[in-house]
């Protein structure tokens, strides 16, 4: 079993948070969108595949907000 096959790092894979004192803890288990039911995490299966796609869309949202931040700290400066 390779540790990059995990249902942790899969693209299908969707964590599950529980609520603490200050923040939200990972939980071991998680949603498997194709399987279409609640798996461990380091659990593996036939269907993994990267989560590159995931990465790229939050890499551009982030690009996009930290630009419109910049803009209206620039208007804010000017005015």
């Amino acid at each position: 079993m390779k540790e990059r096959e995990k249902c942790d790092n899969c693209g299908n894979y969707k964590a599950y948070y529980t609520q603490g004192y200050c923040r939200f803890e990972k939980a071991n288990c998680g949603f498997c969108q194709t399987q279409d039911k609640i798996v461990q995490s380091s659990e593996v299966c036939e269907s993994w595949r990267s989560n590159v796609y995931a990465k790229r869309i939050r890499q551009a949202t982030t690009a996009k907000a930290m630009k419109e931040l910049a803009d209206a700290s620039k208007e804010q400066t000017e005015a």
